[in-house]
């Protein structure tokens, strides 16, 4: 899926998002310097209100904000962290 930042376009609808097709659990993962967080203060409650209308209502939307981290928190030197935090939720997710 790609975002509105990739995209090139910046001001996309939420109704058009492609993500509002999205039935299930979903995890958002960013890090909190990311370019592509929308808030001076990158929190997951922050993450959930921005991100929030771009997803179905049927959708159980979680967020996880790597601290210190940029674009691509699997390179940064907390991404075993990071992983587990991952897999805990998938686990809570699915049981």
């Amino acid at each position: 899926m790609s975002t509105a930042a990739d995209s090139g376009c910046d001001n996309l609808p939420p109704a058009w998002s492609s993500s509002r097709s999205i039935k299930v659990p979903a995890l958002l993962v960013v890090g909190d310097k990311d370019q592509y967080c929308t808030t001076d203060a990158c929190t997951p409650k922050s993450m959930l209100a921005n991100e929030r209308p771009y997803y179905s209502d049927k959708v159980d939307l979680k967020a996880i904000v790597v601290p210190d981290s940029g674009h691509d928190v699997q390179l940064h030197k907390s991404a075993a962290q990071t992983n587990a935090a991952i897999l805990q939720w998938v686990k809570d997710a699915v049981s």
